[in-house]
């Protein structure tokens, strides 16, 4: 391709570019929906590693701990009494941080807002949504090592442990 050409292309092409990326209304505003849109994929990505985390974390303690259950259970314990015991280990590391982000995220205010499209920093509804969706993903991570802690064979358990 000669010279010419190519500069011609590359021209065009930063003419395009300049165009879209420009900050008038219109396409100002396109941008915007692309740094929201990739903005909720980085949020929901979040969510879904942190869950799978926090699943693989509580389900490696319940196998750890698998002999330990299988004692409980060959001594009469109640299998809702584990449920709640392996759910209550697996959501203290999520509900302090949980808090823990909350109140950085508090303190940081200042500095987050110049982030923030239409919606303060402090405010409690958006606060209280992303904890609330935080907390029950973390519930749901804890949910499945726990039904299976608390099902499971207590000779089996012995046996493995």
């Amino acid at each position: 391709m000669p010279k010419a050409q190519t500069d011609m292309i590359r021209g065009t092409l930063d003419m395009l570019i300049l165009r879209v990326v420009s900050l008038e209304p219109m396409h100002g505003w396109g941008i915007s929906e692309r740094i929201q849109r990739m903005s909720d994929d980085a949020l929901q990505l979040g969510i879904v590693l942190g869950t799978i985390g926090v699943y693989g974390v509580v389900s490696y303690s319940v196998q750890r701990r698998s002999a330990e259950f299988g004692i409980r259970m060959a001594l009469g314990a109640e299998p809702r009494l584990l449920l709640t015991t392996v759910i209550r280990q697996g959501m203290l590391p999520v509900a302090l941080g949980v808090i823990g982000g909350t109140v950085v995220a508090l303190l940081a205010s200042r500095t987050l807002s110049g982030f923030l499209f239409e919606v303060q920093p402090t405010d409690p509804v958006s606060v209280l949504v992303a904890g609330g969706a935080l907390l029950t993903a973390g519930m749901l991570a804890a949910l499945v090592p726990a039904v299976r802690a608390s099902t499971a064979d207590p000779a089996a358990a012995l046996r493995a442990g």
